[in-house]
């Protein structure tokens, strides 16, 4: 179970093929899935014009970590790499005011 989260921007195909040939055993498991996420311009009905993006040391990794934990206890899972950039929290900025997103 690997947790990172980076300042700098990454490319999330070479870190999963760095991971699986480094961190886990050939021939012990039938297949990697992953998820890459990005940006949308709309959220909850609304079009959203600008975000901003916050993440708290120590407190991000802990949270991830959370994730991995509770993954692994629902499913069969050998592994687990989560790498994250650094901005966690987010804050969109809309036409009429700004929110916090809670659920996405």
């Amino acid at each position: 179970m690997k947790v990172e989260v980076s300042a700098t921007q990454f490319n999330p195909w070479a870190c999963l093929q760095d991971y699986e040939y480094t961190a886990l055993e050939h021939g012990k498991y039938g297949a990697l899935a992953n998820f890459v996420g990005t940006m949308r311009d709309y959220n909850q009905g609304d079009t959203v014009q600008k975000m901003y993006l916050e993440h708290y040391p120590g407190m991000t990794e802990k949270y991830l970590l959370k994730i991995s934990k509770t993954a692994m206890q629902r499913w069969d899972i050998l592994d687990t790499l989560l790498k994250h950039n650094a901005p966690f929290w987010k804050q969109e900025i809309l036409n009429y005011k700004m929110r916090w997103v809670e659920f996405n």
